[in-house]
């Protein structure tokens, strides 16, 4: 299922955004516009303006027009300076799949008006090319992702076509924006637009890991995969067949394949995964009882095939198209 984005229509600059963040963390209690608006020494359009925006970004929740910081940020945005800000803009913000869409197509060297038509266009969202294109332009420059200093560029590098997994992976893993961005060059902005948050941040995550924890990132990359198939097969599936009988992604593309969903190759592609996924979760094979060591180059074949995978299988279901 498409999530629902929402940019609103006044553009609101970093530090009204974060001072009223901030300010929230340090209230014992949900506070609303009016008292955030004295926070941020705004007018009370402008604060509701930042509590959208800060909704919007999931650093806030609200309830009956009361907002709170969400768990989990609370206590390290009561000890963070206004100045140190940019920390939580650059991590919430490349959580936001439109904007991460957005830093795409600059990468791309689009222009920054048909970046933000294009991202308006495949999010479908109720608000102005120029409201887009000036509120993803001061997130960018607040996270030090953007530069305006010779027209609109990233200030990191991303490999869009790797030659070599390894090699031409070690930048992008470097940094989560870096790795987000990949993933959304691989997947595709409307895979991305299409996929839940949960998915795409298991990619992201085996991505960051996958040195280290090998294993556990072959299990995020393929459950990445599978949410993203679940959600296909239930959207575009025969209503009377159940899918969550489907234990794991082999069985699940094998429903769909008898429902005529995907192809044969898909579901050749959805098996390998499948058996890739025992290794990494359960570790001993079955007819040995001896544990799996798993390689990182290995992890990253695999995670790389999740991507393409996902890929593959969502152009055919919703646009009948064979892509890999």
């Amino acid at each position: 299922m498409t999530e629902e984005y929402y940019l609103h229509s006044r553009p609101v600059k970093p530090k009204p955004l974060i001072d009223a963040v901030i300010g929230l963390s340090n209230s014992p209690q949900r506070l609303g516009s009016s008292e955030v608006a004295e926070i941020i020494d705004m007018s009370e359009p402008y604060a509701k303006a930042a509590l959208r925006l800060a909704k919007e970004l999931n650093m806030v929740v609200e309830q009956d027009g009361q907002f709170e910081v969400v768990k989990g940020l609370e206590e390290e945005a009561r000890k963070m300076s206004p100045d140190q800000g940019f920390v939580l803009i650059n991590r919430y913000a490349q959580r936001y799949n439109p904007f991460m869409t957005f830093l795409s197509f600059i990468h791309k060297e689009y222009e920054p008006d048909r970046a933000a038509q294009t991202v308006k266009t495949v999010y479908d969202m109720d608000t102005s090319v120029d409201v887009i294109r000036k509120q993803f332009s001061y997130l960018g420059k607040a996270a030090d992702l953007l530069d305006d200093s010779d027209g609109l560029s990233l200030t990191i590098e991303v490999d869009s076509v790797p030659t070599s997994y390894v090699e031409d992976l070690q930048t992008a893993l470097q940094s989560e924006a870096k790795a987000r961005l990949y993933i959304v060059e691989k997947l595709g902005d409307r895979v991305v637009a299409y996929a839940d948050d949960e998915s795409i941040e298991k990619f992201q995550e085996a991505l960051l890991t996958y040195r280290e924890s090998p294993d556990n990132a072959i299990v995020n990359a393929v459950v990445g995969a599978e949410n993203i198939t679940r959600e296909l097969a239930v959207d575009e599936g025969d209503k009377t067949t159940d899918y969550s009988n489907a234990n794991g992604i082999g069985s699940l593309a094998n429903m769909m394949r008898g429902d005529g969903l995907i192809l044969k190759r898909q579901l050749h592609g959805a098996n390998y995964l499948g058996a890739m996924r025992i290794p990494g979760a359960h570790g001993k094979e079955s007819e040995t009882l001896e544990t799996w060591q798993v390689e990182p180059e290995v992890s990253l074949e695999v995670i790389l095939s999740a991507l393409s995978y996902t890929r593959s299988l969502y152009f055919c279901i919703k646009e009948d198209r064979q892509v890999l």
